[in-house]
């Protein structure tokens, strides 16, 4: 292929795989705002629009004993680990 068709060819596949890159960054931007939201939501238990200490902590003890898996007040890498996996099959195909 001649070079004056060749760049022209490139140029238009890398413009295209960067609108694709820009749209799929938006929407993961979007995504993890509604995230952001839903978990400031849920934190906030009596709905006063702010998370308190109390708050804050509560939901921290609820996440420790969600790591914590075998209730022994620790957690250990496998745990980690184990959590990680768990989080990675919930995960809707496609996402990073």
């Amino acid at each position: 292929m001649p070079p004056f068709i060749r760049l022209p060819l490139l140029l238009c596949l890398l413009g295209s795989s960067l609108t694709s890159f820009a749209a799929d960054r938006g929407l993961l931007q979007e995504r993890i705002q509604q995230q952001m939201q839903a978990h400031f939501k849920a934190m906030d238990s009596n709905g006063d629009g702010a998370i308190s200490r109390e708050e804050y902590l509560a939901q921290a003890e609820k996440q420790f004993q969600h790591l914590d898996s075998n209730g022994d007040g620790k957690v250990t890498p496998e745990e980690m680990a184990a959590l990680r996996e768990r989080m990675m099959e919930r995960r809707p195909s496609g996402t990073p």
